[in-house]
């Protein structure tokens, strides 16, 4: 038996894990100030799926597309579920790009 939900993305609020912990996390909106972002995460646990890093190339790239970049001072990681998935062509070219400085 197949389960469909319906998520309304609008009500999701988006969220950052305070230091320590990222079970520690709070809506964006909560935070008493402005805070720099030093990391940016994202990834797939093991027996994450190659459709799992397709998904990852395919919002990076529409980032790229933007002309958006890492900024500088801002790592970013990808956490590849297995070795197939790290050498996931469009995930690679993807994540190497973004952490190039745009074209002037």
């Amino acid at each position: 038996m197949q389960r469909y939900f319906e998520i309304e993305l609008d009500e999701i609020r988006p969220m950052v894990a305070l230091p320590g912990d990222p079970r520690n996390g709070i809506p964006i909106d909560e935070l008493p100030e402005e805070v720099r972002i030093d990391a940016a995460y994202g990834g797939s646990c093991t027996g994450g799926k190659m459709a799992d890093m397709d998904m990852y190339a395919e919002v990076l790239q529409n980032a790229l597309d933007q002309g958006k970049r890492v900024a500088p001072g801002v790592h970013l990681y990808l956490q590849f579920g297995s070795q197939k998935s790290n050498n996931t062509p469009a995930s690679v070219v993807t994540f190497r790009s973004l952490n190039r400085p745009a074209p002037n």
